[in-house]
């Protein structure tokens, strides 16, 4: 059976538990498989970022017609932000940051960002 992940512990409080918000199984033999998250809301540096908010303050901003954010590996913070934007004009990469920093946080920025300009008919292909 598949759902959210229920931790009952002598290392949590008595008597209580932990929901999380990862999504996972459990074997037969009692393993425990992580499948995914429940929301967008992950760890980069220790810190939450929720990922359809970073999509969100990017579309927001004029001249951006779409905006995919990611989190990919970093050796440093263990995850961090990358985010792919489609625009209808000239944008500047760090004026993007600088909203998303305003709006969200530094551990919200994108540390990758990339522009891919769009012309009439294009749509994005977001995998």
């Amino acid at each position: 059976m598949k759902g959210r992940i229920d931790i009952s512990s002598p290392l949590t409080s008595v008597g209580r538990s932990f929901t999380t918000s990862d999504l996972g199984w459990v074997d037969t033999d009692g393993y425990l498989y992580l499948e995914g998250r429940v929301d967008d809301k992950l760890r980069a540096g220790g810190e939450f970022v929720n990922l359809t908010q970073v999509e969100s303050v990017l579309t927001s901003i004029d001249g951006v017609e779409w905006a995919k954010a990611e989190m990919i590996p970093d050796p440093q913070y263990g995850q961090r932000v990358s985010a792919q934007v489609g625009t209808s004009s000239e944008l500047d990469v760090e004026a993007l940051r600088a909203e998303v920093r305003l709006r969200l946080g530094p551990p919200s920025v994108p540390t990758t960002l990339t522009l891919t300009p769009l012309t009439r008919g294009d749509s994005p292909d977001l995998g």
